[in-house]
């Protein structure tokens, strides 16, 4: 949905990824592609994300 960050969409692939989440990578919407970014960062439709966990 419109306003999703990244901690949304961990959220919806599996719970264990909230409560582990480190950082993740974003291809698409970031400043460049494969850009590290924390869960707080707003997603776009089409963004990949790479998700790194404790």
């Amino acid at each position: 949905p419109l306003g999703s960050t990244v901690i949304d969409v961990a959220a919806k692939v599996h719970r264990e990824f909230v409560e582990r989440f480190s950082s993740a990578r974003l291809w698409g919407s970031g400043k460049f592609d494969g850009q590290t970014v924390d869960r707080a960062h707003p997603v776009a439709d089409g963004d990949i994300l790479e998700f790194h966990l404790k």
